[in-house]
């Protein structure tokens, strides 16, 4: 029981001395949060400008250090660097234009011309 007393004293004592403190957490720049800037730079240095962000996501997925997927890369592209860390090339690259369009046809594809009611409206439908 003293122990617990003596713990809870200290405590309300050294807080007020920490509040003055200032603490200060740095978990990276984006887009590479979590990843060495040593890593970070050898990776700018050896692939190109437009491909970077492509490696951390490669290697977020491969779940492998960047520098490996830099250096897959180098060696033989994305072909090689999705052939060997299983790397599903639709994470690395994206359509450029938005998704098309898709209609919706509230009662399935209309009928054939072939047909004689291709230009009769089905007994269910609006009128």
């Amino acid at each position: 029981m003293r122990k617990i007393t003596l713990a809870a004293a200290l405590a309300a004592f050294a807080l007020p001395l920490l509040a003055d403190w200032n603490v200060h957490v740095n978990i990276g720049s984006p887009p590479y949060y979590g990843y060495a800037p040593a890593e970070v730079v050898y990776v700018e240095r050896y692939v190109p400008a437009y491909d970077v962000p492509l490696v951390f996501v490669a290697a977020r997925h491969a779940r492998v250090r960047p520098v490996v997927i830099a250096d897959a890369y180098r060696y033989g592209g994305w072909n090689h660097v999705c052939s060997r860390y299983r790397v599903p090339r639709h994470m690395l690259l994206a359509p450029a234009a938005p998704p098309p369009v898709v209609l919706y046809a509230p009662y399935g594809l209309p009928h054939p011309r072939h047909y004689r009611k291709a230009f009769k409206p089905h007994k269910r439908d609006w009128r």
